[in-house]
């Protein structure tokens, strides 16, 4: 969880062979023991062991290993439940994995919005019984709101996270990215800057989570009316983007860099020619 979370949280794979390393390990041990107890916390460990094994290979860019890591971290959950019923934690991992599946194949508006309605309410179940996966439950609310465009919710959500850890490159990041869906883009502003310091400081910076982080800021700036101060942010985000490496990288939750590089370098495109008419 500490490894995964850390390269998630700053983008990087530098702690990767660690992490497979601990992940091998943790696998192996379970499913030995499993062989002498079935009980629900083995294989809540082996599940939520191919979970994280699935998500980070999800942010590397491995998307069909990911998935089929994940269906097997689901199958384990579903396992854990079965012998355990009343164990709230496996519920995280199942709930999560069926709204993202219900929202990945795009199913009908009205179905969808009882997917989410049904999702948070088992959320808000994980976070009254769950032994482990508490706070993980409310930053799965926090994205649910923010997907479903509710964002006044998601950042209630994120007002209680950030109260804990606001120094937190994740929680700074959608605090961000809500205060100015919600218009506060002055308040924005500043937490865009403490997450630029914040990635800057790390051992090893993503120069691509430093491009998409710059280019949040300089939109904000831009709407702000600092159009000049805007236009030199984006100048660095494209920066940043030129020396993004996929090696050693990893994608962020929302969107993916290919993206990002080309609204930098539409919107400096677009604003240098604005700026040069005026």
């Amino acid at each position: 969880d500490a490894y995964q979370t850390m390269m998630r949280d700053y983008r990087v794979r530098l702690y990767e062979a660690e992490f497979d390393s601990v992940i091998d390990l943790t696998i192996s041990k379970a499913k030995a023991a499993l062989k002498k107890e079935r009980s629900g916390m083995l294989y809540f460990i082996l599940g939520t062991a191919q979970g994280y094994l699935g998500i980070h290979d999800y942010y590397k860019g491995n998307l069909l290993r990911g998935v089929s890591t994940a269906l097997g971290g689901i199958k384990t959950m579903k396992s854990a439940l079965r012998v355990e019923p009343d164990f709230a934690d496996p519920l995280f991992a199942l709930t999560v994995y069926d709204y993202g599946q219900s929202k990945a194949l795009g199913w009908g508006l009205g179905f969808f919005r009882k997917k989410r309605q049904s999702a948070l309410e088992q959320l808000r179940q994980v976070q009254q019984n769950g032994r482990f996966a508490v706070l993980h439950a409310y930053y799965s609310q926090q994205m649910i709101h923010y997907d479903g465009e509710e964002f006044e919710k998601a950042l209630a959500i994120n007002d209680v996270l950030f109260q804990r850890f606001y120094d937190n490159p994740s929680c700074l990041y959608h605090r961000a990215l809500l205060l100015d869906q919600t218009g506060d883009y002055a308040q924005a502003a500043r937490i865009w800057q403490k997450l630029i310091a914040r990635i800057q400081a790390f051992t090893q910076p993503s120069n691509g989570y430093l491009a998409e982080s710059h280019y949040h800021l300089a939109v904000n700036l831009w709407k702000q009316g600092e159009r000049n101060e805007g236009l030199k942010i984006i100048e660095k985000a494209k920066a940043f983007m030129d020396d993004y490496d996929k090696s050693a990288e990893m994608q962020g939750p929302h969107f993916e860099y290919k993206n990002v590089e080309k609204w930098i370098k539409k919107n400096h495109k677009e604003w240098q020619k604005e700026l040069h008419s005026q």
